[in-house]
Order: C-alpha cells, then sequence, then structure tokens
C-alpha cells in the first residue's frame, strides 16, 4: 500500500491554505512527506494561492489536492476554468481544512485526515475522476463559477458570519465547526427574517418543475417559464451540501446537465422552526406533506437548464460560501444569469462515491 501511494502522490501537487489552522498543517505535512508527496506548497496569502494553481495548470502534474474550506476550493476551481481547456485530463480534489466544508460533504469525502489521504491515492491509482457540471453565474460586470450560490437569507448569514471573523494578527485563530454557521444564522433568523422577503421577477428555460408532496415525483415539462415572486431565499445546486452538513439541494445531481432551483416560501419564524430537523437534513417532501392545504408549498423546486433572475433592489448573492455585490445599469434592473456548462471541470472523488454514481448514473429523483 506503502508504495502504491508513494507512485501516486508523485503525480499529485498539494496546495495548502494555512490561514485557520497551522497545527492541523503541521500534521498534515507529516503525512504527505510519509506518503511520497513531493510537490507540497503552503501559500502565502490570496495572490500566492491562486498563482500557485496557474502553476499546475501549466505544469506536468495530473492532479491538484487542495486543503481547505469552501473558499478555498472555490478560488482554485475558478481558476482553473479560466485556465484550462474544456476535456483537459487535469483534476482537482478537495482536502478538508475549512470552516465549511460543503464541497467535501458533497462529494463524500471522509473526516479523519489519514482516511482522507488514503482514499485520495486509492482513486488517483485508479483515476476515480468525474467530469462534472459547474454553474456559470453572469452579472452585470463579472462571470464567476462555481456549484452552490444562494440569494437571500443565506447571504445575510453569511454576511454575519463575516462580521464576527478575527482580523488581523488573530485571523489564524478562527475555529473551523458547525457553530461558525449555526450563531450568524441564528442572528440572522430573528433580526432579518422579515427583511429577507424580497420581491424578484425570475425566468427559467429548458426545465421542469418538480412536486413532491410526499406521493412521489410530478413532473411539469416547460420550455420557459416566468414567474414574479416573493421569497426569502432561492438556493441554486449542483451540489447538495452548504456550510457544515446543511443538505440544501438534497435532490441534485452533479454531472446531469441540469442545475436546481429552489424557492424557499416560509411565511412564519414558527414555520421554520417546526420545520428545522427537516429543513436541515433537506427532507422537502416531508415538509411539504405537512403542508398539504396550503396552495404554494414551502420550498418549491425547478430543475432547468437556464435561469435569470431580476430584481429592482440590490442584488447580493454567495456562490460556494463567497460574497458577491451585483452592480446594474443606470437604466436597468439587477440581473444574473446562471447556466449549467456541462462535464466542465474533472474531480477526484473517493472510489466509493465514484462506483455509486457509475452504477446509477440516473441519481436523479
Amino acid at each position: 500500500m506503502k508504495m502504491s501511494n508513494s507512485v501516486t502522490f508523485k503525480y499529485c501537487k498539494i496546495l495548502i491554505n494555512p490561514v485557520k489552522s497551522p497545527v492541523r498543517v503541521r500534521v498534515l505535512k507529516r503525512l504527505l512527506y510519509r506518503m511520497g508527496a513531493e510537490e507540497i506548497v503552503e501559500s502565502k496569502n490570496k495572490e500566492h494561492f491562486i498563482d500557485s494553481v496557474r502553476d499546475f495548470c501549466r505544469s506536468d502534474y495530473k492532479y491538484l489536492l487542495v486543503w481547505g474550506g469552501n473558499g478555498s476550493a472555490h478560488i482554485a476551481i475558478n481558476e482553473m476554468v479560466k485556465a484550462l481547456k474544456n476535456g483537459s485530463r487535469k483534476s482537482i480534489g478537495f482536502l478538508r481544512g475549512g470552516s465549511g466544508n460543503g464541497v467535501h460533504d458533497s462529494y463524500e469525502v471522509p473526516g479523519k485526515i489519514k482516511n482522507q489521504l488514503y482514499s485520495y491515492a486509492e482513486s488517483m491509482r485508479v483515476r476515480a475522476v468525474l467530469e462534472v457540471d459547474l454553474l456559470q453565474i453572469e452579472g452585470e460586470r463579472q462571470v464567476v463559477y462555481g456549484q452552490l450560490a444562494g440569494i437571500g437569507f443565506d447571504v445575510h448569514a453569511l454576511k454575519k458570519r463575516e462580521e464576527r471573523l478575527p482580523k488581523g494578527d488573530h485571523a489564524e485563530r478562527v475555529r473551523s465547526g458547525l457553530m461558525n454557521y449555526f450563531i450568524p444564522a441564528f442572528i440572522s433568523f430573528i433580526r432579518d427574517f422579515n427583511t429577507v422577503n424580497r420581491e424578484y421577477f425570475i425566468e427559467l428555460f429548458e426545465g421542469d418543475y418538480v412536486l413532491n408532496r410526499g406521493k412521489g415525483y410530478v413532473r411539469h415539462p416547460f420550455k420557459v417559464l416566468e414567474r414574479q415572486l416573493h421569497t426569502r431565499m432561492i438556493e441554486i445546486g449542483k451540489r447538495p451540501f452548504y456550510g457544515n452538513r446543511f443538505k440544501v439541494c438534497p435532490d441534485v445531481v452533479c454531472n446531469n446537465g441540469y442545475m436546481d432551483v429552489y424557492l424557499f416560501n416560509f411565511d412564519t419564524r414558527c414555520a421554520v422552526l417546526r420545520q428545522a430537523v427537516s429543513l436541515w437534513k433537506g427532507k422537502y417532501s416531508r415538509i411539504n406533506k405537512r403542508a398539504q392545504k396550503s396552495e404554494l408549498p414551502p420550498i418549491e423546486r425547478y430543475r432547468v437548464k437556464m435561469l435569470k433572475i431580476y430584481a429592482d433592489l440590490p442584488l447580493e448573492m454567495h456562490v460556494d460560501g463567497e460574497l458577491y455585490n451585483i452592480s446594474k445599469r443606470d437604466s436597468e434592473k439587477y440581473t444574473l444569469t446562471f447556466t449549467v456548462l456541462p462535464h466542465r471541470i474533472s474531480f477526484i472523488v473517493p472510489s466509493g462515491f465514484y462506483r455509486k454514481l457509475l452504477l446509477n448514473p440516473a441519481n436523479a429523483p
């Protein structure tokens, strides 16, 4: 096994974002050297991190393993998309190293660092890589790539989280874990619940409306669907998990050419609290079943190839947990366009996840 790992890691570059846990970084590097890793880069800052991803794209290495959270994954994905053509043989994988590990949860990366390394060694040995879809998100002055985006309540919670993070010399004392998300979310829930109920106009293209109220899935296909709506949160996904184990897009499939769009229409705080456990676990059919008498389900799901969102007031969004402000032309509405890029990037994934997806390619309900 040791020889196998050594040969495998010879073709892999390791990129470490060390800010949050220098002690864990030392443990990680010790394990990597024992397993034969030759190229280990510990980034000094964001610019150095970006340059290191670009260097990988120009190098002969086949694999890049990034140690960090959702933010590190987001930066690395965007730089690779810009640098590599579709169909590139280079692949990226993610080691758990942040306060939010939604991308790692979505692809069933193990918890313990030693298990992660052995898992990725095996995946690289047998080339367990998946060509996965990405969201291309276009605002007025920017184009961003990712696998999960949100508007509304979760953006308010992330802003509260940013305000709580230590600054300057204390930045590396940030702790990983659920509380980094739960406390800001709870504060936003108390203070901003009514504020985030905003009006939007949306256009959905080439997909279907998927309804499940506990009696199985009913699909209503359409070419174009327009809606004027009030909602507290819109989530657009190509992966299921957000933050720490919040299954916000539970039915999404990473490589089927469609994005899942969820509208969260809870009227009151009490309604959210009553469904909190089901909401966290992504049991949306159970939530909708309990609201059979309501004309509009608490959570609506669409599966589409393109989405446009318009708003009169300024739009803020997160992409993979990173915050963005959307600008506009003087005479127009604030506008966002989401498009699916099928099989745009190659992910190294645990072999168990790889086999499960291959055995059941029609994994969507």
